[in-house]
């Protein structure tokens, strides 16, 4: 689970896998020493956000 988990996997995905919840899936994480990622989508770069370094 923590190899799955560090290899990208969400605690959802994790929890779907293994029939547990999530806050079971994310205890699990925990007591296993795991530094949990923020939750939530990434913000990703925007298109043209460079636009202002071009002038």
């Amino acid at each position: 689970m923590v190899n799955a988990y560090n290899g990208g996997r969400s605690i959802r995905q994790l929890a779907d896998t293994y029939g547990m919840s999530y806050n079971q899936t994310r205890r699990v994480l925990l007591a296993e020493g795991v530094r949990l990622r923020p939750t939530g989508r990434q913000p990703t770069a925007r298109r043209g956000s460079d636009r202002m370094s071009r002038y």
